[in-house]
Formats: C-alpha cells, structure tokens, sequence
C-alpha cells in the first residue's frame, strides 16, 4: 500500500495511489505511529489507513515538488516536522465544510471562504504563549557581597569568613579534592556556566595549590564530578590550568585535558575562572584581569567511553591549598524554563552507548520539538531524582517524563524503596501543578523490569504511559544502541506527542 504526501498552499493532500489515488484532506484526519508505521486516522478514532515509513513518498508542491523517500520512520517524522505538518496533533478536525484547520501562515490572507478551526486558533495562541513564556532560565545564583556564608556547606578543611564583602576562603590540607565549598542545592543541568572571581591576597608558595570550580557530585553510589583549576605555586607550574574528573570519593582526580603554558601570577592579582557545560561540551576561560591574559580549555565528551558526564551534584569551589579573596559568584542556565518537556532518568536517558549524545532520545525531542530540558544523571537513582525535585520545579516545566529506577535495582536497592522515593517525586512534582509522565523501564539483558513496570502501569493512568516495547541494546546489555534510542524516540512521540 502506498502513500502520496503533498503539501499544497493552505492544504495537504493524502493520495492513496494503490486505491485509485482516493484522495483524502488533512482536515477530517490526523496521523499517529506505531512502530514503523504511520496511521491514518479519523477524528472518531476509527484506524482508516495504515502505512509502512518505505511505502510513503512527500512532495513539497509549494517549492520544487521532489518525490521524496526516507530510510526510516525517524527521518520521515524529522521531514514532515519540517513541512510543519499538521497531522501530529490530535485535536485536529473539522465540522464543517467551510472550517479549515489549516496551520497559521500567508494562506489565510485574504480568504474570506473558510474559517478557523478552533485546533488552529488555539496552536497560534499556544505557540505565541510559548514564546513569551519559554525561555531560557538565566541566573540561578549570583552574589558580588558576601555578609555570611549561609550559602555554602563545607567539607573537609575548607572553610570561609565573609569580611568586607569578600569571602575568604582557606584549607588547611593542600593538594587534594576534598577541600569543597558547595553552594547549596543539588543539580541535574545538563547547560550551566559558573564564574568565579577571586583575590591572591599572599604571595604565590609551595603551597598555595590552587583553586577550581565545577561539579562535586551528590549521587549514593557512583559519583562523577569534575574539576576546571589553575594552578598557584611559586614553581614551574605556575599558571597551569588542568580540567579533571573522577568517580571516587574521596579520592584524586584524573587529568582530562590541560594547557601547561603557564602564566606569571603575583600577589593581589585579581582572576576570573568561568566554566560552562552544553550538553557534552565543556568551555573554561581563565582571565588574569591584573594582566589581562586569558586562556581558554575546551573538551567534548564522546561516546561510549570515559570520562563521564558529572552526575547530580552541587556547584562547587574546589580549595586545592591556599586563601583566596571570592569577591563573585555566580551561577546560569541556557536550560529552558517553562519547558514543555524535562526528562528525569539516568546514563539510557543521557545516551550512553548510543553513536552521539545529540542521538539520545532527549537531544533528539529537542531537535523536534524544542524547548525540551534533560535533567538525567549517569549512574542516578530515584535517590537523586528526589535532591532534584527543587531544582526541577524552580525551572517550572509544563510536563515530566520519568524514566528513573535502573540504578536502583543495579545497586541493591529494595522494590519497596524504588516504589516510595519515585510515587514522592511524582507527588511532588503532581503537587507543582507539573504533568508527570513516565517511561517504562527500558528492557536490558542484565536486569529484568518487570517488577518496576508492574507498578507503574498499576498505578499511574495508561494514558501517562509510555510503552517503547524491547528495544535494541548496546553490547553492554544495559543501554540502548543508536537504533535502540531512535526507538525509544519514536515512541513518545507517536503515544504522547501530541500532548508535547
């Protein structure tokens, strides 16, 4: 059976060329998928018509009128997005002849014979809305006059006074991580920037090791922090600038990537260290102001190897040895506020294992839909999720899809304890006014879930649900391989895109 898609001006046309090319309208029908197959659909709910992605052809007839095919149901769905192509939303439809739910565009100048559908009244107001109220979050934290330090938590012998509006901040054991001051509140952002400004009130030492910023993670079992420092001794090493991670706690740090031209740094020099994640791309600049010399680091995390991505955490100023002056602090967020969707899940939600992390599911509903925010942490837990659940409904987004509970079970946690720390978080984020949705536990050949999507699908209305059925998996047995991700992909947006 095959399928002519044909945009025209102001109207698709659906030509079944097997049946006599019956051609139908876009007003009295609305498409769905399921699998690899695209549904045509009337406004009853009745299944008209059912389509293999190979057997569709897309013309564009308001440009070159191209006969169009596409090697899968990814890349047609990614096409017809394009085309603004109407049929994804379910409310479409029409009562009468003259009511045409055509999308918002230069066709309805002029044409006094049709009126608007409610449907495509409603998405122009809606998408005006979105404009206003989707943006990105901006500041979380800012600070140039430090009175006390009730912002902060401290471990290990980091420690701080705040005077004259400074923060002077010391440890009294050198040339280690563990020497932290967090700013309160974990994380799970996934596009960040923090910058710290601060005075070498002493002169350089052999033991002034330096200081840094990053990610110190929160999680129970893995944690996966990073480190963006600069070194400040009177050695050879002077003005070094090394970005580090580890997966231990406590414990040292590995050197990812690191720029050993150093720098001439003297007393009461003033520094501004400003780091920044989008996705899996890290940028550092560290600026001397005194001597007006800047430096910048820059690395991509790839796939499916280490060094990982930090998990949940706090925003944190490592004190690797020395006292330094903090006359600035400040924290932002590209993420969307007012999302309409944010992912909460772990490593399978983040991509791992898949050929890029713009594969991941996530990334890939951005690059559709955008104004999509994905809060998952490698190696997290429902434990994490509920440190998140401020965070989350600070950024304030319309719906939630969880796919959280994998860790759990992989480190020992009880069904009973997954059960009542992922049933609090949706009560919470219930409670927020935020539409929770939920993911059902992606199949492994490691661990079976069976137990976990009982409990969901007892629990929480079918309709909230949604079922990506067995995916492919990585050689891992654990994550979702590249086709695997396209699958889950496909199936949000084919059982709730339409409420995306």
């Amino acid at each position: 059976m095959a399928l002519q898609i044909r945009k025209k001006v102001g109207v698709w046309q659906h030509i079944k060329v097997d049946q006599g090319n019956q051609t139908l309208i876009l007003s009295n029908f609305y498409c769905r998928w399921t699998g690899d197959k695209m549904e045509i659909t009337e406004p009853s709910g009745k299944d008209n018509a059912s389509y293999d992605y190979s057997d569709i052809h897309v013309f564009d007839d308001t440009d070159a009128s191209v006969d169009e095919t596409f090697a899968s149901s990814l890349l047609l769905a990614q096409r017809l997005k394009e085309l603004d192509y109407p049929g994804f939303n379910t409310a479409s439809g029409g009562s009468g002849a003259n009511i045409s739910d055509a999308a918002y565009g230069v066709a309805w100048d002029g044409d006094t014979t049709e009126g608007a559908s409610k449907n495509a009244l409603y998405d122009k107001i809606n998408e005006l809305d979105e404009r206003l109220t989707n943006v990105p979050y901006g500041i979380i934290y800012e600070k140039d006059n430090f009175t006390d330090t009730s912002d902060f938590t401290f471990l290990g012998n980091a420690s701080a006074v705040a005077t004259g509006g400074k923060l002077q901040a010391t440890s009294t054991s050198n040339g280690t991580f563990d020497q932290v001051i967090l700013l309160n509140g974990e994380t799970g952002l996934g596009k960040w920037k923090m910058t710290l400004e601060f005075e070498l009130p002493n002169a350089p030492a052999a033991t002034t090791y330096g200081i840094g910023i990053g990610i110190r993670s929160q999680a129970s079992f893995t944690p996966l922090s990073n480190c963006a420092r600069v070194v400040l001794t009177n050695s050879a090493q002077q003005g070094d600038r090394y970005f580090d991670w580890t997966n231990t706690h406590p414990g040292a740090y590995t050197n990812v990537v690191n720029d050993l031209a150093g720098t001439t740094i003297s007393q009461n020099d003033t520094f501004r260290i400003t780091m920044e994640q989008v996705v899996n791309e890290i940028t550092i600049t560290y600026y001397n102001v005194t001597t007006d010399v800047e430096k910048i680091l820059t690395y991509d995390f790839t796939l499916p190897n280490s060094p990982f991505l930090a998990n949940t955490g706090q925003f944190a100023i490592y004190m690797i040895g020395g006292t330094y002056d903090i006359t600035k602090l400040k924290v932002e967020s590209k993420e969307w506020k007012n999302a309409r969707l944010l992912g909460l899940g772990d490593s399978k939600m983040n991509g791992y294992d898949g050929d890029t992390f713009a594969g991941s599911f996530m990334q890939q509903l951005e690059s559709f839909y955008n104004s999509i925010h994905d809060n998952a942490g490698g190696n997290d837990t429902t434990v994490e999720g509920l440190l998140k659940v401020p965070e989350i409904i600070s950024f304030a987004p319309k719906k939630v899809l969880m796919n959280l509970g994998s860790n759990d079970k992989r480190f020992g946690r009880t069904l009973l304890q997954w059960q009542t720390d992922y049933d609090d978080i949706v009560t919470q984020l219930e409670a927020a006014g935020i539409d929770v949705y939920h993911l059902l536990m992606l199949n492994e050949s490691v661990l079976s879930f069976t137990d976990y999507n009982l409990h969901i699908t007892t629990t929480y209305a079918a309709d909230r649900i949604v079922d990506p059925g067995t995916i492919n998996l990585a050689t891992s047995g654990i994550h979702p391989n590249q086709t695997g991700m396209n699958q889950v992909f496909m199936a949000i947006i084919s059982q709730i895109g339409d409420v995306i």
